[in-house]
């Protein structure tokens, strides 16, 4: 048997949502809601993976690539 490999890119909005303060401009609220949720998908904490779900408002699938699997 041949294996494959799929690779599916997506593009999801994702919620991250906090407090800022008033004095917080929008470019640090960017930067900081950016930083929050590459760290919810990266940092490996299993509350924050239970959590995704929840947050993602539209998930669109852009790219499915199937390839074979190289033979070791």
């Amino acid at each position: 048997m041949k294996r494959v490999r799929a690779i599916v890119r997506v593009v999801m909005d994702v919620e991250a949502d906090s407090v800022w303060g008033s004095s917080t401009t929008w470019d640090q609220i960017s930067k900081q809601a950016e930083d929050g949720v590459r760290g919810m998908f990266l940092n490996g904490n299993k509350h924050a993976m239970q959590e995704i779900p929840h947050r993602i408002k539209s998930l669109e699938v852009v790219e499915v690539r199937v390839t074979p699997e190289s033979e070791v």
